[in-house]
């Protein structure tokens, strides 16, 4: 086995994504009150880009398993009169860590 060192490592940076696909969930989510009686299935599709220049170790990982448990945690205890409300909390929560970029996107 050989093994490959590269000389120019700035070369080859690149963003690492976290994608999230069809994460289904039944939530509280609406203004009217027959919306607020019975939880509606929401779909999430999240893309997490980081940071190129984080140095590889256990504490820049982006773990996908920690975000999905993240948006679980959230959408569960609380109720969201508008869908906008909720991927404003979501990116709040998202953003609580800095090594995620602005360009997370939720679909």
């Amino acid at each position: 086995m050989k093994i490959l060192k590269f000389k120019n490592k700035q070369k080859y940076k690149y963003n690492k994504k976290v994608i999230i696909k069809d994460l289904i969930l039944l939530l509280s989510v609406g203004i009217h009150q027959f919306e607020k009686l019975e939880k509606q299935r929401v779909k999430f599709n999240i893309e997490i880009t980081t940071d190129p220049n984080l140095k590889p170790d256990i504490k820049s990982i982006v773990n996908y398993e920690s975000v999905i448990n993240d948006i679980k945690r959230l959408t569960k205890k609380n109720h969201f009169e508008l869908l906008e409300g909720l991927s404003e909390s979501l990116f709040d929560e998202m953003f609580k860590n800095k090594k995620n970029t602005c360009t997370n996107k939720i679909y």
